[in-house]
């Protein structure tokens, strides 16, 4: 009897595919801006590339980067270009990337303590942390002059959530 064919990755070839993975996004953050910082394209080009229905098979890891280059990068905004001057680049520094992707890594279901201790106290530690300053900034500049006084609530309401 022969063993079922898994459809998940051993740790082994997800690592060599994280790595592609990687080595792909580093590639490019070297050339963003390089690329036009709004797309191009037309209405229904991108999903002019695509197949009119999925595969029947997955295909190879490198296929799927090079759609990536050829289909995707064509229809993206790239917001974390530095000629784009509308927005600055914040939400995609490479610590932030490593740490989504340890995030989805452990795929943790944070909805209650219960679920995951480490994520709901991390989290809670962490809110606090930059809620508590943001208050006692806003309790000395607010309110204006001639205003009725409503901060304490304000203020320890931001302190207790």
């Amino acid at each position: 009897m022969s063993d079922p064919k898994s459809f998940h990755m051993s740790p082994e070839e997800f690592r060599r595919q994280g790595h592609a993975v990687v080595d792909w996004i580093a590639d490019y953050h070297s050339r963003i801006e390089s690329f036009p910082v709004l797309s191009r394209v037309q209405p229904g080009e991108i999903r002019s590339k695509l197949p009119p229905s999925p595969p029947e098979h997955g295909e190879a890891f490198e296929q799927i980067l090079g759609d990536m280059e050829r289909v995707v990068l064509p229809g993206i905004t790239h917001w974390q270009s530095p000629n784009f001057y509308a927005f600055f680049p914040a939400n995609a520094s490479g610590p932030a990337i490593l740490g989504d992707l340890l995030s989805a890594g452990l795929g943790v279901q944070g909805m209650l303590w219960s679920t995951s201790p480490a994520c709901t106290e991390v989290e809670t530690h962490v809110l606090e942390s930059r809620t508590r300053p943001r208050a006692l900034r806003f309790a000395r500049c607010w309110p204006p002059a001639n205003e009725p006084l409503i901060l304490p609530a304000i203020a320890k309401a931001a302190m207790d959530a």
